[in-house]
Formats: C-alpha cells, structure tokens, sequence
C-alpha cells in the first residue's frame, strides 16, 4: 500500500509525465528530420546509421584493422589491378596464387583448336599461342633473376624485348600445349626455389638496367603475381577474339 501511495505521489507523477514529454517529442523531433533529410532518396536505415548514438557507438567500438585490396572481378577470377595490390598481400597468399597459374591457363585453353590458339584479334595483338610463349619465357626470365640474386650481391640484370622474343622465337609456330607445360615445369621450380628461402634472404635484390631499377625477390615474387594475372586476362581475351 505505502508503494502504492508513493507510485501515485503527485510530484512523483508530474516528473513522470514531464519525462515522458521530453522522450515523445525527441523522437518527433528525430521523425521530422529523417522525413526532410534527402527526401524520397533516404531510407530509415541511412538515416539512423549517421544519428549521434550510432557514431558515439563507432567510436567506442575497436578500431578496424586495415584490409588488404579488393581485387576487382573479371568474370572466371580475381584480379589485382597493380603490382602494389598484391605487395600488400601476405607472402603465403602471393605463393598460392602463382601455384593456380598453370591450371587456370589449361582451363582457358580448354579444347581450343590449333588455328584458333594461333589467330591474332588484331594484327598488332598476340593470338593465344603468342601469350602461353611470352608466360613460359618470362617464367623462365625471372627464375634466372632470382638465382642471380642468391648467388651474386646485387646483380644487374640486362634489358630483355618480349616483343623481339616472339618474332625471333616465332611464338607463332609453337605448340600452344607444349608451351603450356613447358610453362609448368618452369613454375614448379620457381614454387621450390621460393619455398627454399630463408626470411633474410627475401630483402636481398638485384638492378634492373632500365626504369623498373632494384627489385627485391619480395618484389619479384609480386610482380610474377601480377603478370600471371595480367596475361591470364589477356589470353581470355584473345580467345574470344577480343585484343
């Protein structure tokens, strides 16, 4: 009875209800303003994550840790769109993506025709022969670099034409398929030597004579992550008749 008789105490009721005031016309304050906040175009969602408690709520939370590029999409894959990207990724997951290469190429390759791996979409472009060659060589190119590196103290490395490859090569004239595995066995012995370093022998480098100047087996390591990527998309290209 006594609580009672203090439940209903008149001062009691009074700031009662004068709460209760407050609170309704807060949230009709907060009504009005969502209804006149970018029209049509906000949703109540929009609105209450930019109210003060949401961004007093993001404040208090822990900070988020930085993440890592978002590759962009291309359809059959992820794709990074720098070298950079891909320096930003752990080490385990730039050495996983060049152990997908090889597969991903016999994939594309599928049960293509011979004349259609040697077709060029555009005259200046390379047809899908061309590309598997230049991916074989190149492998083989920065294989050499990387021995280099462990076994000379910051060797120069001389200037090299892909270009002039292929016309000297005659890219053209290969076996697509063979050039493929070729490619293959190239990479398997560059997911060995990788695997062989130690951590201090990541930082050690080599000088390119030409604009790409010093290159650490790191930065070699991203850059093979980027090329794969590059010329995976352009062979995707050029088999569908796309430079």
């Amino acid at each position: 009875m006594l609580a009672r008789i203090i439940r209903e105490a008149p001062g009691r009721n009074r700031v009662r209800r004068a709460g209760e005031a407050r609170r309704r016309a807060s949230r009709a304050g907060v009504r009005r303003e969502w209804r006149t906040r970018g029209g049509e175009a906000a949703s109540r969602s929009e609105f209450e994550r930019s109210t003060p408690a949401r961004a007093a709520r993001r404040r208090s939370s822990p900070a988020r840790r930085p993440q890592p590029p978002r590759p962009r999409r291309s359809g059959w894959r992820d794709l990074m769109s720098s070298v950079e990207e891909y320096a930003a990724q752990p080490r385990n997951h730039r050495l996983s993506r060049l152990a997908l290469t090889g597969d991903q190429l016999r994939v594309a390759v599928g049960g293509s025709a011979a004349d259609s791996l040697s077709r060029r979409p555009e005259p200046e472009a390379w047809a899908p022969v061309e590309i598997i060659c230049h991916l074989r060589d190149t492998e083989e190119w920065f294989l050499t670099r990387c021995r280099w590196i462990v076994e000379m103290q910051e060797p120069r490395f001389p200037r090299n034409s892909p270009d002039r490859w292929a016309k000297e090569r005659q890219y053209l004239r290969n076996d697509a398929r063979a050039a493929l595995e070729s490619f293959r066995r190239w990479r398997d012995e560059s997911l060995a030597f990788f695997g062989a370093l130690t951590e201090e022998a990541w930082t050690r480098g080599g000088v390119h004579l030409d604009s790409r100047g010093r290159r650490t087996l790191d930065q070699f390591l991203s850059a093979m992550a980027w090329h794969d990527d590059n010329h995976l998309d352009q062979l995707r290209r050029a088999l569908a008749g796309r430079p």
